[in-house]
C-alpha cells in the first residue's frame, strides 16, 4: 500500500507506481490538516493511490495564502490531465449564496470538466449540497441548530459489505428531497445523506468521513468561543468528555468501497 502526494503541503518524494490517480479540490480553510486527514483515510483503505491537491485559481486565499500558492496546483494546472477520481471537500459556505463565492464560476467549470476528464466523482458536505442544487435541481434548507456529531446509520444499498456506517457530521444545511437518479446508501431525518448516481459516476456524502479524532471537539470549542448557540456533538464524547474516533473502520470501508467503484468504472471504459 502506497499513498503518494503529487502536490500540497504534504507532498511526498515517492509515488504509487500503479496507483489510482485522485484529484482533490481542497476547499477547507485548514488545508494542511485536511490533507493529513485524507492521507490517513486513504492509507487506511490499504490501496495504492496518488493524491493531487488543488485549489481554485480564482479563490482569494485568507489562510496561508503565499505558502498555499507555492505548495498547491490550481485547476488551470491540471485541466488537460485525466484522473480516476475527483474528490471535492466541504467548505464553510452554506450561509453564502452561490453568487457571493469568489470561485463559484470556476467551480461550475470544474463540474463540467470532470465529465470528460474524471471517471468517478465524490462530493462531501457543502460541495454535495452544491452539486445537488446545480445538477439535480434540489433545494436545500438551513437548520436552526447545527448538525454536529457522529451518527450510525443503516446502509440501505450499494455497499453491501457495510451493515451500518458511522460518519461525522458538521453542517447546518439539509438537502431537500431525493433525485430520481440516486441510489440511497443511507439517510436520516437530520439529512445524513450518502447517495450514488451510478449513471453519472457521482457519490454524494453530506458528512466528513475523513475527520480526525479531535476535529469535532475543536469545532465545538471554537463555536463556544464565538458565543454561538451550539450543542455538544452527538455520540462523540465518552462519559469523561474524551473524544474517540469510533468512525475509523466505517470510513475506511466506505472509501475502500468507492475506490472499488471507481476502478470498476475504469474497467468498463477500457
Amino acid at each position: 500500500m502506497t499513498v503518494g502526494v503529487r502536490s500540497g503541503f504534504l507532498q511526498t518524494d515517492f509515488l504509487a507506481a500503479k496507483g489510482q490517480e485522485i484529484l482533490i479540490l481542497n476547499l477547507m480553510p485548514n488545508r494542511r490538516q485536511t490533507e493529513a486527514d485524507f492521507l490517513d483515510l486513504f492509507a487506511s483503505t490499504r490501496k495504492d493511490v496518488n493524491l493531487t491537491f488543488i485549489i481554485p485559481a480564482s479563490h482569494d486565499l485568507k489562510h496561508d495564502g503565499s505558502a498555499t500558492r507555492q505548495a498547491y496546483k490550481t485547476f488551470n494546472d491540471v485541466q488537460e490531465d485525466y484522473f480516476d477520481v475527483l474528490l471535492v471537500t466541504g467548505a464553510p459556505l452554506e450561509f453564502l449564496p452561490f453568487s457571493q463565492i469568489d470561485y463559484f464560476d470556476e467551480f461550475l467549470k470544474i463540474l463540467d470538466w470532470r465529465k470528460q476528464h474524471v471517471l468517478f466523482s465524490t462530493f462531501e458536505c457543502w460541495s454535495a449540497m452544491a452539486i445537488a442544487k446545480i445538477e439535480y435541481g434540489l433545494a436545500y434548507s438551513i437548520r436552526s441548530k447545527k448538525v454536529s456529531g457522529v451518527y450510525e446509520l443503516p446502509v440501505l444499498s450499494v455497499f453491501h459489505n457495510l451493515k451500518t456506517i458511522k460518519i461525522p457530521e458538521s453542517r447546518y444545511f439539509q438537502i431537500d428531497g431525493i433525485a430520481d437518479d440516486w441510489q440511497i446508501i443511507t439517510n436520516d431525518h437530520l439529512g445524513s445523506l450518502i447517495a450514488l448516481d451510478q449513471a453519472n459516476r457521482t457519490l454524494l456524502i453530506a458528512g466528513h468521513p475523513e475527520y480526525a479524532e479531535q476535529t469535532l471537539a475543536n469545532e465545538y470549542a471554537r463555536d463556544l468561543k464565538k458565543g454561538l448557540d451550539i450543542d455538544e456533538p452527538d455520540h462523540y464524547f465518552d462519559k469523561n468528555k474524551i473524544a474517540h474516533k469510533s468512525w475509523a473502520d466505517s470510513a475506511a470501508l466506505l472509501f475502500s468501497s468507492w475506490l472499488d467503484l471507481a476502478a470498476a468504472s475504469k474497467a468498463e471504459k477500457n
